[in-house]
């Protein structure tokens, strides 16, 4: 006979990306399949995957949360610009350009809306690990944002009454064209952000002088994936130049070049500071993120009277 807990209803788990996974694996090994006989629904939302199906999994996980009520998922990972061609090559069938953006872009956000309720984050320490913490004295790190554009040249407003927020682009034809209508209520926030490409140019070129004067590493970290029409372009400016510009004396004198998504550089900075660098990013505060020394899940928990139909519209 069993010594393991019966449990008739099914537990959603959301399997993610690289060592989180392997830690993953082993933390469901412990504390679910050895102590409970409990059905499982299993989901493979690993960046390659939801590449592969082109965002699909995305909608099943969100079907089988609303359909089972609780799940557990692991730590993803959302990839940058350069994974991406990573992934595109290796398959060689999907066309790049037909992407859905659940193919791409993280899916906490999908599934938040999908189960009209919350992802509560878990931090999960390993005792049994030994790690070094950050060494911080003696570390050289500068700061250096993007002084214009972002929030600095951005326009914000709270709804003076229930209605629809119209964007509108006027060229040099005169004719308006509407690029986005959303319905707000009255009391709601939001922010229209611009920028100026040549002015972002030149913080490039200050950026990487700076730090070739200086004899700093480089970090440069947006959200280009997130946002492809607004960081992405930043970044291609950026790095164009670099490669351009400034690699070879980089490397010349033996210096970095990094790149990541904010929230993930922010954490590598934090956990393991490098001696002398100097970081780049964009007015908008970076994102933090929690990941460091423990493998993250998450566990779902929503009303399923109030869950709404997944779109992919």
């Amino acid at each position: 006979m069993s010594n393991k807990i019966r449990v008739d209803a099914p537990l959603v788990i959301l399997h993610g990306d690289e060592m989180a996974q392997v830690a993953f694996a082993r933390i469901l090994e412990t504390f679910v399949t050895s102590r409970l006989e409990i059905p499982l629904v299993e989901i493979d939302l690993s960046a390659e995957n939801r590449l592969v199906s082109n965002g699909q999994v995305v909608i099943d996980a969100i079907e089988a949360l609303r359909k089972h009520g609780v799940g557990i998922k692991n730590a993803g990972m959302t990839v940058n610009r350069s994974q991406l061609g990573e992934l595109l090559a290796k398959h060689p069938e999907i066309d790049g350009t037909r992407l859905h953006p659940l193919a791409t872009k993280s899916p906490n956000g999908a599934i938040r809306k999908g189960i009209g309720g919350n992802i509560t984050r878990e931090d999960i320490e390993f005792r049994n690990l030994k790690f070094s913490r950050p060494e911080w004295i003696g570390r050289d790190i500068v700061v250096d944002t993007m002084e214009f554009g972002g929030i600095k040249d951005s326009y914000n407003e709270l709804s003076r009454a229930t209605g629809v927020v119209k964007l509108m682009f006027v060229g040099a034809s005169g004719d308006p064209v509407e690029l986005h209508r959303r319905e707000v209520n009255k009391g709601d926030p939001w922010l229209l952000a611009t920028n100026d490409l040549e002015e972002v140019k030149a913080w490039a070129h200050r950026f990487f002088q700076r730090a070739i004067g200086e004899k700093r590493d480089i970090y440069l970290g947006l959200k280009d994936t997130v946002i492809a029409g607004y960081d992405g372009v930043m970044r291609a400016a950026i790095e164009e130049i670099f490669d351009r510009d400034y690699r070879e004396q980089v490397e010349a004198l033996g210096l970095s070049y990094h790149y990541e998504l904010i929230d993930a550089q922010a954490a590598r900075l934090v956990a393991n500071p490098p001696e002398r660098a100097l970081w780049g990013c964009r007015t908008t505060p970076p994102a933090a993120s929690s990941t460091s020394w423990w493998s993250s899940s998450s566990v779902m928990v929503f009303p399923t009277a109030r869950s709404r139909s997944p779109s992919r519209a």
